[in-house]
């Protein structure tokens, strides 16, 4: 599915439906990451992108789904979905997780949404079999849905030698500081562009 262009000049709004990565967690400025992703963005279809911060730090895929209805308002053109990082840390079963993410898209394409996804991989300490299993949720869920994907909310911070950039985490090791959120943002705004104008559909 791809934006399509709607009433004039009305803005194209996305809400990000996410977690802490999403809220800005230990930021000042919990819109940060939103609000740079829109200035990378710039317009859809020539409508401007208003982008809504709907992160809530520590929810699992199961809570998003269960706020999708009032975190998506009416007005809303797409959905695009940032969770699973505190179902791994919680070593959830990746079936559930799946289930859960599968409804949320089930939802907002019965309402008419664009629908993007923001993947999250697991570590190797979970276990190769866990690993590989949630690691596969987001790429199977985006073949089988139509929804582009992003496939990891940290490879723009990850260095191949040393993994993520310490300069680039607050201090608790796990959250993006401000320099971290700027390289998400220039990473994931150009593909989002894309992915709105079609050009990363996976059918």
């Amino acid at each position: 599915m791809t934006a399509t262009q709607s009433d004039g000049d009305a803005p194209f709004v996305l809400v990000m439906l996410g977690d802490s990565l999403t809220a800005g967690f230990g930021l000042e400025d919990p819109d940060r990451l939103v609000d740079a992703i829109a200035r990378e963005v710039g317009d859809v279809d020539g409508r401007p992108i208003e982008i809504i911060n709907a992160g809530v730090s520590g929810e699992t895929s199961e809570d998003g789904l269960r706020r999708f209805d009032w975190s998506v308002p009416d007005t809303a053109d797409g959905v695009l979905i940032e969770l699973g990082a505190n179902d791994m840390f919680q070593a959830r079963a990746p079936a559930l997780v799946r289930a859960d993410i599968d409804a949320i898209i089930e939802r907002a394409q019965s309402r008419g949404l664009w629908v993007g996804l923001i993947g999250m991989f697991a570590p190797a300490n979970l276990g190769a079999q866990y690993q590989s299993d949630f690691n596969a949720i987001f790429s199977e869920l985006s073949a089988e849905r139509c929804a582009p994907l992003y496939p990891w909310y940290f490879q723009a911070m990850f260095n191949p030698e040393h993994g993520l950039e310490p300069g680039m985490l607050l201090p608790d090791g796990v959250h993006p500081n401000a320099d971290g959120v700027d390289a998400v943002a220039a990473d994931l705004g150009p593909w989002l562009a894309r992915a709105l104008a079609g050009e990363e559909n996976p059918c």
